[in-house]
């Protein structure tokens, strides 16, 4: 048998991405992908046995292009400043081969929930674009052209302008702890307050979990064994928000399987280098014990008095306690 030319697998790829991105990776068939390449599906079925293979390769096809647009974008750039700025640039783009990543991406975030293999490759994939900021940022403090330490008054200005330009009401930020205690968490904390003041954006909500309930749940998960031997509730013994100071309380359990299957779809935090982290871990929950620990979410608004915990977000507008005046 004669083996078709190396660049028809190329034209089937750039057509299956077409077809993701147009019809979606839940409901894109073969004969779609066949349809929009102008070739059969035994063409198809020859490079990509399964329906499931088109769609994966089509992902990682479509990351391939857009990698090389940025690597191609970034190749004469002296500066790690300069690298880093002009990458998210090149991502945030007009460009063909950026935006049919982008479809295809939306659409790869879904699907990872419900297969293996794509749920591996947009890991790696995630974490091959944290890994080259990483490193991008890196070459802009040794060089000196990225300061070593966050100007927060500097981003907060910038973020204020942005919610002047919006009118924003409402702004969510991490809590004050940076929620378990991640340094960026931190500092979107710190920034996001001091823009919110600038700007005098009405309402901040800092989104949290009341720490003592949190502390139960993985002293018990860890307890009948469904966290790993060497993991240790007690780091998050100092995270989050103490109850009484948390004003919103918010019922989502009408939403708790949405809720679920964006939780699945964040496949880059379910996983790490030491193995399983706590998304991965809240994943394995029993449906009842899930959605008892994730049908509300809490807020902490900042200046509403403690005590009454209304389950509307907005609460204040809605009675007219602020304004932009005030």
């Amino acid at each position: 048998m004669t083996e078709p030319a190396p660049n028809r697998k190329h034209l089937i790829l750039d057509a299956a991405c077409r077809a993701i991105a147009r019809t979606g990776a839940a409901a894109v068939r073969v004969s779609d992908v066949a349809r929009e390449a102008g070739v059969s599906t035994a063409l198809v079925h020859y490079y990509f046995p399964s329906r499931a293979d088109v769609i994966v390769q089509a992902f990682s096809h479509a990351d391939d292009l857009a990698d090389a647009v940025a690597e191609e974008h970034l190749a004469d750039l002296a500066s790690g400043r300069e690298r880093v700025e002009r990458l998210i640039l090149t991502w945030a783009g007009d460009d063909p081969a950026i935006r049919t990543n982008w479809a295809v991406w939306n659409e790869m975030w879904q699907y990872a929930a419900h297969n293996e293999a794509a749920r591996a490759m947009v890991a790696d994939s995630h974490q091959r674009w944290l890994d080259q900021v990483t490193q991008l940022i890196g070459e802009g403090r040794e060089d000196g052209s990225i300061p070593a330490e966050v100007d927060v008054d500097g981003a907060a200005r910038r973020l204020a302008a942005v919610l002047q330009e919006e009118r924003v009401d409402v702004l969510t930020v991490y809590d004050a702890a940076g929620g378990y205690g991640h340094p960026d968490h931190v500092q979107v904390h710190r920034v996001g307050v001091r823009a919110a003041e600038l700007a005098g954006t009405p309402v901040v909500l800092e989104a949290t979990v009341p720490r003592r309930g949190l502390l139960r749940l993985l002293r018990l998960l860890h307890a009948v064994r469904l966290s790993p031997p060497d993991w240790s509730p007690e780091r998050y013994a100092h995270a989050y928000t103490d109850a009484a100071d948390i004003t919103h309380r918010i019922d989502v359990r009408q939403h708790i399987g949405a809720k679920r299957a964006a939780m699945a779809a964040h496949v880059s935090q379910a996983t790490a280098d030491a193995g399983d982290r706590s998304l991965a871990i809240f994943l394995r929950l029993p449906a009842w014990l899930f959605r008892l620990a994730f049908g509300r979410e809490w807020f902490v608004e900042r200046g509403r008095p403690r005590g009454a915990r209304p389950g509307d977000v907005f609460a204040t507008l809605r009675g007219g306690q602020r304004d932009r005046s005030g």
